[in-house]
């Protein structure tokens, strides 16, 4: 968005493809770790990718900047995503059910751990022995995929692949505010919040499903109505109001006019 490039992780060859945006012609490449399957440009146009668990920072000329020291705090990093109002790294914790977040220079600065935070109020109450104690199950996060982060809402989305809905909570507080989403069996691959922050797209199979962000409601479907996708992986919004879709099934790029 912030660089009129594209630049796609191909995981097969263990590196990231660059391509102009405008032309759509290859500039260049280069070599990452083995298996890239995530990629995020921040505020400063730096790349954040993540090859198998391990994130990587480089610059968009394919120089390592660092690597980030995650085994402290994530057991197998899945999503990325980059809050613009302060430029922090969100990194969805498959392994621990958690979301992790990093500052620009790889510092941990907190983390959202509903599950905990849950367990935890659970052993506050009071209650007769051998009684058991339950919370609504959208309250509890398991398999958390793709992630995404609203800043100027305090909001952090997180796909649940468990519960294939997508489940927001508060930024500063870690609280659970409200699910979306929930609208078949097919995994949500990639999210995206376009119009203004009033929908959210999130793939599914070969189509992109919109809902409500304050309603919830489904609304429908978007798609390449000339030939259609087979597998959306990933959902960019670009400046220019486009949304550029990663089709894994048939290894492309696709740019659809929002």
């Amino acid at each position: 968005p912030t660089t009129h490039q594209i630049f796609a992780c191909d995981y097969s060859s263990s590196q990231i493809q660059v391509y102009d945006s405008n032309s759509f012609q290859f500039l260049s490449n280069f070599k990452t770790l083995e298996g890239p399957t995530r990629i995020v440009i921040d505020q400063k146009s730096f790349l954040y990718i993540n090859c198998r668990g391990t994130i990587l920072k480089y610059n968009t000329h394919g120089v390592l900047i660092f690597k980030l020291n995650t085994s402290t705090h994530i057991d197998l990093a899945a999503g990325l995503s980059i809050d613009k109002t302060n430029n922090n790294l969100f990194i969805s914790d498959y392994g621990s059910d958690k979301i992790t977040i990093y500052s620009e220079h790889g510092e941990y600065l907190n983390s959202i751990s509903p599950n905990e935070r849950l367990n935890f109020e659970r052993s506050k109450i009071e209650r007769p022995k051998n009684q058991r104690l339950n919370f609504k199950r959208e309250l509890f996060l398991k398999g958390p995929d793709e992630v995404y982060v609203e800043g100027e809402r305090g909001e952090v989305l997180v796909s649940d692949e468990s519960e294939v809905a997508v489940k927001i909570w508060d930024v500063n507080r870690g609280e659970w505010k409200r699910e979306i989403g929930r609208s078949g069996d097919e995994r949500i691959q990639g999210l995206e919040v376009i119009r203004g922050g009033k929908l959210l797209v999130g793939g599914g199979g070969g189509r992109l499903r919109v809902w409500g962000m304050e309603s919830g409601e489904w609304i429908g479907e978007w798609g390449d109505e000339e030939e259609e996708m087979e597998q959306v992986f990933g959902v960019v919004r670009d400046g220019e109001e486009n949304l550029w879709v990663s089709d894994e099934g048939s290894r492309r790029i696709v740019k659809l006019k929002i």
